[in-house]
């Protein structure tokens, strides 16, 4: 079987450009008779749904990062109420803020380079598949891969820092006397 791809014609129209089509199918049936014309598009309808499709994926593209940094920031909140009374004995034996934030921020921080290593293998073994997704991109487009998971890197950061900093209120002796 052997397909043909149809021509793509584009008239430029004054009044309603739809109103044409009926006049476009009968001089089409005139010249081929074999020949089928689609129902015509405008090309507000066109570019409307490939903006549509951006905006979107935009928005799915934010709730990820939103539920990705709640999950950090969930994860770690957890982890350090569990660690309460070794931040507690530490901080008794003179470990300085800077040191406890550090611990529990570096914590965070391995887990989303894992995450983002994950990620940029797995997104670079996509990218013949992806290819047929994208318009005037390439999938293997540097910035892309350099500028989402640096996004993700500073919303882990924040979502890192907030139970870090939360960690360095524990008063030792508070800790030490709970247990």
């Amino acid at each position: 079987m052997r397909i043909l791809s149809a021509p793509i014609v584009s008239i430029r129209t004054t009044g309603d450009p739809l109103a044409i089509v009926p006049f476009l199918r009968e001089a089409v049936a005139d010249v081929t008779p074999r020949a089928r014309l689609d129902d015509g598009r405008t090309a507000v309808r066109v570019v409307a749904q490939p903006r549509f499709y951006s905006v979107f994926v935009g928005l799915f593209a934010a709730v990820s990062l939103f539920l990705a940094t709640f999950g950090i920031y969930g994860m770690l909140a957890y982890t350090v109420a569990q660690r309460r009374l070794e931040i507690g004995v530490r901080m008794a034996l003179g470990a300085e803020r800077r040191d406890i934030v550090a611990l529990v921020v570096r914590q965070g921080v391995v887990l989303v380079g894992v995450g983002i290593g994950l990620g940029l293998i797995s997104a670079i073994a996509s990218t013949e598949l992806l290819e047929s997704l994208l318009f005037e991109v390439t999938a293997t487009d540097t910035v892309t891969f350099a500028l989402g998971p640096a996004v993700l890197l500073v919303a882990a950061l924040l979502a890192c820092y907030l139970p870090a900093r939360r960690a360095t209120r524990i008063d030792p002796m508070v800790a030490l006397r709970h247990e």
